[in-house]
């Protein structure tokens, strides 16, 4: 089974840091820091409906409304912090 997933562009990372306000939506951090006078991104983008679901993922999500038949859509992705990344994935849920 390969990635579904796609490397999105700058431009497209600034559109999603600016839809979250530069703040993480889960946990309220900034999604940049400076040091020694450069910004540096501190979030990644997570996607809501799975990249790659597994089996029972799609099971369990089958009746849920999509954002975007596309998964890589930036309807279908969201910037938050590199913390609350791994908790939005682990465990997957609805």
């Amino acid at each position: 089974m390969g990635d579904n997933r796609r490397i999105f562009s700058d431009n497209e990372k600034m559109v999603l840091f600016n839809e979250v306000d530069g703040r993480c939506p889960i946990c309220g951090k900034p999604l940049t820091n400076t040091k020694n006078g450069q910004i540096i991104k501190m979030f990644e983008v997570a996607h809501i409906y799975p990249a790659n679901p597994r089996p029972e993922e799609v099971e369990l999500l089958k009746d849920e409304e999509r954002l975007s038949k596309d998964v890589n859509s930036l309807d279908n992705v969201i910037a938050v912090c590199r913390i609350c990344h791994k908790k939005f994935d682990t465990p997957r849920t609805i």
